[in-house]
C-alpha cells in the first residue's frame, strides 16, 4: 500500500494461499500494470548489485517465526508498515516492481 500510495483496506489478503505470490502479481498487474518479481539477497550480493528505487524487503520478522515485507529504496529499510518498526530479523529477497508486458492481439 506504502509503494503504490493506495489505503491498506484496497489490497486483497494474499497470506491464506499457498500460491499468494502469484495472485499478488496478478493483482498488480491488473491494477497498476506492474509485475512483481521476486529476487534472492545471496544471488544479487554475488553481483554486487541492489535495486534503485522503491521495493519490498522480505525476510523474517523480529516477532517470530515467520515472514514479513517492509518497504525498500536502493537497497535500504525505509518503512515498517507494523507499528513497533522493528524491521527485519533476516533479510532474504527484494520484490521488485517492472513494466509488465502484455502479449500482443
Amino acid at each position: 500500500a506504502s509503494i503504490f500510495e493506495i489505503e491498506l483496506e484496497s489490497i486483497p489478503d494474499f497470506g491464506n494461499d499457498l500460491a499468494w505470490y502469484d495472485r499478488f502479481s496478478d493483482w498488480c498487474i491488473e491494477h497498476f500494470d506492474l509485475k512483481a518479481i521476486g529476487l534472492s539477497i545471496s544471488a544479487l550480493e554475488q553481483w554486487g548489485w541492489k535495486p534503485n528505487g522503491h521495493h519490498l524487503i522480505n525476510g523474517k520478522s523480529p516477532r517470530g517465526d515467520f515472514y514479513h515485507a517492509v518497504v525498500g529504496r536502493d537497497g535500504q529499510i525505509v518503512h515498517d508498515p507494523h507499528p513497533d518498526g522493528a524491521g527485519l530479523r533476516t533479510i532474504e529477497t527484494y520484490t521488485l516492481f517492472i513494466s509488465a508486458i502484455r502479449q500482443a492481439k
